[in-house]
């Protein structure tokens, strides 16, 4: 479930997920696929749009319509020869673009909502030391706008700590650090805690401010 809300345009949707992995030996390379499918509500606050002409009837109504969505992704992985690991994905989160005409007695007025593109590409190289490093890479595409390119590099330490930094095509950096505990605390599970901060350098940056995340992973038993 996700709900949105952007100025006067929002949406609130309802999706499930269902997803295969495909390989001789899943542990150690495969091809997956997953499919999204649900259904969302677009809608138009009429009293916060800003208008250039107080009287304009887009203004006098709230709007809503409710459409399908549909997301598809592949994700492939394979370990290598020297014990290390390759992964590459590529995903349609929204994969209708959508023209959603609003209409009324008097006029209308349109909202678009594009596809987006996403495509990933990392590596796992490990050490003597039971450490790895991590590099990779996230593509974002969206038509009439350039290609968006993420590097990140991250270095999971010996112990439980790993740190990472990374940055963009978009003039933002990346800075990230957390804990993996598992085997390495006695549990049975994996759990991982982990913090990410991101800053743009471009000129609406200082207006933006700044975005920090938290996550908490948790890996069941089969």
């Amino acid at each position: 479930m996700i709900n949105d809300q952007t100025g006067p345009t929002g949406f609130t949707g309802f999706s499930g997920k269902l997803g295969a992995v495909i390989g001789s030996d899943p542990e150690f390379s495969g091809l997956s696929f997953a499919l999204t499918a649900g259904i969302a509500q677009y809608r138009i606050d009429a009293d916060k749009i800003k208008l250039r002409d107080p009287n304009d009837v887009i203004g006098s109504q709230d709007q809503n319509q409710i459409y399908p969505d549909v997301g598809l992704g592949v994700f492939f992985y394979s370990s290598t020869a020297d014990g290390d690991y390759f992964y590459a994905g590529a995903s349609v989160p929204q994969v209708f673009g959508l023209n959603l005409m609003f209409q009324d007695e008097e006029g209308n007025f349109d909202v678009q909502r594009i596809q987006h593109f996403y495509g990933q590409l990392g590596f796992y190289k490990f050490l003597n030391d039971d450490s790895f490093l991590e590099p990779s890479m996230w593509l974002k595409y969206v038509p009439g706008a350039p290609i968006n390119a993420d590097f990140n590099l991250r270095y999971q330490l010996p112990s439980a700590l790993w740190i990472g930094a990374g940055g963009s095509t978009a003039k933002t950096i990346h800075l990230e650090t957390g804990v993996t505990l598992g085997e390495n605390a006695g549990f049975e599970n994996t759990i991982r805690f982990g913090y990410g901060f991101d800053y743009s350098f471009t000129t609406g940056g200082p207006y933006l401010g700044s975005t920090h995340e938290i996550n908490l992973t948790f890996a069941f038993d089969n």
